[in-house]
């Protein structure tokens, strides 16, 4: 019995001593967790932290259980970082969701665990929870699991005023979520533009963080009264944590046998599709205002800046000026239509191009610049005029701004037409004048009966004489010649007719073929001053419309056709619209062509 004794001490002994020289070499550290949120209501998520600074090996982590509160977790990360003063450094920290179950004051204990060759002891933690009645939508105003808000910049505007609005999404920043689908945002009354995408932040309201998305757009009214912007609502996918199932573990086995680390993530959370909703808010709009509404007044909305410039600012008679106006600012720039002429009269102009630049992805500010060519009919010493009229939302009155007055030189002479009091009769080229009338001398004394006749002379009238019939020959003869002459066509160059004639020939082919309007008209309009060319002689480049109706002597049919080719060729080069055409017609090609070759024939 002593053997026996003796000999489970000696082999107990050193087994204590054994255990007690191994707890001496363990390195105990008390460590202090954090709570996302010291306060909390019943439903919220709140963060549970505990940092383990100089950690690097196996965490022995423990399970919370706290009659109350539901725990999940924890959810394990390390990160190692290194510099050249204090070598490489390692922090192991666990994360615990906690969601309350009902109000009170919970005490979090102290755990005791083995984290690599370290003792981990932690501190109690205190979390106190109201009452989700008292607090339905947590601290801050905000549903912690997803609220929506639409932010307008005022609550009053009128018809086509831009307004811009944004949509905020708050998700309080313990729940891992992610978005499904971007927002939308109904109503009636008004047009939005398209939502940008969402830029992400985090925001603190009342002591708690919450991930905030924007999304950004513009809307225009366009009813008057009571318009609600709204409602909104916004899909999202977010990871809630999940009771983890509760099992009796022999101590002796492994920790890291556990379910937990076999699926490190995501083996307490469980993916569910949420949706974020908001009713929206309302917008009074007013209609605007009659008193004061300028006649070229187009629907322009917003605060705008007018400008104007030309150019060259020394033409010839019949060469065009062109004109670029430039409107810059915030608005609907969807309504800002070309400025509008002041005094047309001695100006033909043509339509106006236009082109946008927007400052914004939403186009509610840039400069939208019109091109107008205009043309000096009569003699100009200042550039053309243009008004912009817009209604100014914020002064609250319409406003009209000028282009002002721009120099000008114009050179050339306007030849008017002849009237019939200075109208003179030209000899014809050649004739001989008529001589003056000699006056004869006034009989002032009585002569005698002179009895020697002389020479016997004829008594025939001069007019029958031939030698007088011969004398008037040659000056009828370059009359005739200088009335022929007049009436008589020019005489082309046969150099030059051959040339032309090809040239026509091929501008006729071109029309056959040609797809592109403005190289249509183009081709159709020369080969009409050609045409007219072949027949006066003048130079293809001088012809008009005009020239080319009273050469050819074309018809009113032909002459409307000819009058809407140099027309649209006209928009083309001065105004840059080709004519507005899309396509070429068929009718209306054949219709050109065979007005060209009729009246060429």
């Amino acid at each position: 019995m002593f053997k026996r004794l003796f000999s489970l001490f000696s082999f107990v002994v050193p087994l204590a001593l054994l255990g007690v020289t191994a707890a001496a070499d363990v390195d105990q550290i008390s460590v202090k967790p954090k709570l996302s949120e010291e306060t909390a209501a019943v439903g919220d998520s709140i963060e549970f932290r505990i940092g383990l600074p100089g950690v690097s090996g196996r965490v022995a982590a423990p399970q919370l259980e706290v009659d109350g509160l539901q725990c999940y977790g924890p959810q394990i990360s390390n990160n190692f970082t290194y510099d050249s003063a204090s070598g490489a450094r390692s922090e192991a920290t666990l994360v615990y969701t906690i969601q309350p179950e009902r109000a009170g004051t919970f005490t979090i204990p102290a755990q005791r665990f083995r984290a690599g060759d370290k003792m981990i002891v932690t501190q109690q933690v205190v979390l106190k929870v109201q009452d989700e009645q008292s607090n339905p939508n947590g601290k801050g105003g905000l549903d912690p699991k997803g609220t929506v808000e639409i932010v307008l910049p005022k609550k009053t505007a009128y018809i086509g005023e831009v307004l811009p609005v944004e949509i905020h999404m708050y998700v309080d920043s313990a729940v891992r979520w992610a978005l499904a689908a971007p927002p939308t945002l109904d109503g009636e009354g008004f047009t939005k533009s398209k939502l940008s995408n969402g830029q992400k932040g985090v925001v603190e309201r009342n002591g708690r963080e919450y991930d905030e998305v924007i999304f950004r757009a513009t809307i225009t009214p366009i009813k008057a009264g009571v318009v609600r912007i709204g409602p909104s609502e916004i899909d999202y996918q977010a990871q809630i944590p999940r009771a983890q199932p509760k099992r009796h573990r022999n101590p002796f086995d492994p920790f890291f046998g556990d379910d937990f680390f076999n699926d490190p993530f995501g083996a307490f959370t469980q993916v569910e599709n949420k949706k974020a909703v908001t009713e929206g808010v309302q917008l009074t709009v007013k209609s605007l205002p009659t008193q004061g509404r300028p006649a070229n007044f187009s629907g322009a909305v917003g605060q705008f800046a007018f400008s104007g410039e030309g150019s060259p600012n020394r033409v010839k008679m019949g060469d065009p000026v062109t004109m670029k106006l430039k409107v810059g600012g915030s608005g609907n720039f969807d309504r800002v239509n070309a400025p509008v002429l002041t005094d047309a009269d001695g100006w033909r102009s043509y339509p106006a191009t236009s082109n946008f630049k927007p400052d914004d992805e939403f186009g509610s500010h840039g400069i939208k610049t019109f091109e107008v060519a205009v043309i000096p009919e009569t003699k100009k010493t200042q550039m053309p005029v243009f008004e912009f009229s817009y209604f100014d939302p914020v002064m609250e009155k319409y406003e009209t701004a000028s282009s002002g007055h721009i120099p000008l030189e114009v050179e050339g002479k306007i030849v008017p037409p002849p009237t019939p009091a200075n109208v003179v009769h030209a000899q014809p080229t050649g004739a001989t004048p008529a001589p003056a009338p000699v006056p004869h001398p006034e009989v002032n004394d009585i002569h005698g009966i002179a009895y020697d006749f002389g020479k016997v002379r004829s008594f025939q009238p001069l007019y029958l004489q031939r030698g007088f019939l011969a004398a008037q020959a040659v000056p009828a003869l370059l009359l005739g010649g200088s009335i022929i002459g007049r009436f008589r066509k020019p005489r082309v160059d046969k150099s030059q007719s051959i040339a032309w004639k090809k040239e026509r020939s091929a501008q006729l082919s071109k029309m056959r073929k040609e797809s592109d309007p403005t190289a249509f008209y183009g081709s159709a309009a020369r080969a009409l001053q050609i045409e007219a060319a072949l027949v006066s002689g003048q130079n293809p480049d001088s012809i008009d419309s005009a020239t080319v109706c009273r050469v050819l002597e074309a018809d009113e049919e032909s002459a409307a056709t000819i009058e809407n080719v140099f027309q649209v060729r006209g928009e083309a080069l001065y105004a840059g619209r080709g004519g507005n055409h899309e396509g070429i017609p068929d009718t209306t090609r054949r219709r050109i062509i065979a007005t060209i070759e009729n009246l060429g024939s």
